[in-house]
């Protein structure tokens, strides 16, 4: 298994890439950046997104709206965010 995930890994590291530069998701979607908790994940469509909260996972999960606004708003956060 190990060999499997490091060849998909070598193949496509975009996978497990977090999406919105690692931050939490949730918070992008509603217009602001705040730092995630990396052991508060989900995939979504082969997509990795990172929250701050359980509570901000479970409505991100729920809502595909939210997915759809944190896309817009990440792309006019992304440019003003530094780490």
């Amino acid at each position: 298994a190990q060999a499997a995930n490091l060849k998909i890994f070598s193949d496509k590291p975009e996978i497990f890439r977090p999406q919105f530069g690692g931050f939490d998701a949730e918070s992008i979607a509603n217009g602001f950046v705040v730092e995630a908790d990396p052991q508060n994940f989900l995939v979504i469509e082969h997509a990795l997104y990172l929250f701050r909260t359980m509570e901000g996972r479970m409505a991100f999960a729920a809502d595909a709206g939210l997915r759809a606004k944190a896309q817009t708003q990440w792309s006019k956060l992304k440019n003003d965010t530094f780490r």
